[in-house]
């Protein structure tokens, strides 16, 4: 087998964030060596939308969790590059001769620790014993891999503690500087977001009870469920069918870069009540249309904004808060600098830095 300078394991199912990087690797206009590159996915639907480029393969496998495919190519890349890790059971037998050359792109969801409150006593040990191991495993990689957003550094440095992160982004190139338009107006009709995905980490049954009380308020909500658990989807469908058949609508598109960026413009409330590091694309689009965002005050959202300045409202305000305050929006001083730079030159030439430095390493 040819041997490469970087393989980048394609372990999370997603079909928008990771092809967007093998569509940049591989487009000669900005400059990359494709050759070097070489992608790898245990998912056929993914690869079937990629199979078009010469330098993807499918890894077939029944498992596709399981540290197999790592150690498999490992000894035919310089530097490993880990896009999520679905599965940290298994992954802490990616042998330890190759984590030293292993770059593990956090999802936010890949980098929290199993519950070990729960569950008998057996358990419980198991969990804190993965915990101790993962822990391990992640000081022995070269580095983590975070979104160009504050969060992710913040949340990496809380679990982990001292260790080497660095910028790995999936940019796109129909987000070069389109997010700065103004917010719209709507007199009319109140819209709010609730969510990101079809996870239950959004709470999104929680929050529309937070949220009943304005009911009879011009208001509209709306859930992006356009991926997710396939189960939970359902759950919030049916919920909504019978308790807001009339004001909320199930987002079930997939959208491109500039619809998506066209619905975000049309919302007024977006409510996040996840505690990890999530929906960082859909706060960072939000927060550059100026507006008025929900965080869990106990989650890592709240805790970056807090630290940077930038203006928010936690989603246990809701429980209280009057439909005039709902509806007043922030009072956005100007851009929040360092909180985010996503145009897609500073995040092309952040790979570009990243890579070049990861080739002068291998050879020192």
């Amino acid at each position: 087998m040819k041997h490469y300078k970087f393989i980048h394991i394609l372990w999370h199912p997603s079909p928008i964030f990771c092809p967007r990087l093998v569509k940049m690797i591989d487009n000669p206009e900005y400059g990359f060596s494709s050759e070097d590159h070489l992608f790898v996915t245990p998912y056929k639907d993914l690869y079937d939308k990629l199979s078009e480029y010469p330098n993807v393969v499918l890894y077939e496998t029944k498992n596709p969790f399981g540290a197999q495919m790592v150690n498999h190519y490992a000894p035919y890349g310089d530097w490993l590059f880990l896009h999520s890790i679905p599965d940290w059971r298994k992954a802490i037998f990616i042998r330890k001769k190759f984590q030293k050359k292993i770059i593990w792109r956090t999802w936010g969801h890949d980098a929290v620790f199993f519950n070990v409150n729960k569950g008998n006593v057996i358990k419980r040990f198991a969990k804190f014993l993965l915990n101790s191991i993962k822990k391990r495993v992640v000081k022995n990689f070269y580095a983590i891999g975070v979104s160009s957003n504050f969060i992710d550094e913040l949340d990496v440095k809380e679990k982990f503690g001292n260790v080497k992160t660095t910028v790995v982004s999936y940019p796109d190139v129909n987000e070069r500087k389109q997010l700065m338009n103004p917010s719209r107006k709507n007199a009319d009709v109140l819209n709010i977001l609730v969510g990101h995905s079809g996870s239950s980490l959004d709470n999104h049954i929680e929050m529309l009870n937070r949220l009943k009380k304005f009911e009879r308020d011009n208001i509209r909500i709306f859930l992006l469920l356009s991926y997710g658990n396939p189960a939970y989807i359902q759950k919030v469908s049916d919920y909504v069918k019978v308790h807001w058949p009339q004001k909320a609508e199930i987002v079930s598109k997939f959208m491109s870069v500039p619809e998506f960026t066209k619905f975000l413009s049309n919302m007024d409330v977006a409510i996040f009540d996840g505690k990890n590091s999530y929906a960082i694309g859909n706060v960072t689009i939000l927060q550059s249309l100026r507006k008025k965002l929900f965080f869990n005050r106990e989650g890592l959202w709240h805790r970056a904004f807090v630290e940077k300045g930038c203006p928010h409202s936690c989603t246990d305000e809701l429980l209280t808060m009057s439909f005039d305050s709902l509806k007043t929006p922030f009072n956005y001083k100007d851009v929040y600098e360092g909180l985010d730079k996503r145009y897609f030159d500073d995040l092309l030439d952040g790979w570009k830095k990243l890579l070049c430095s990861l080739e002068k390493k291998y050879s020192a």
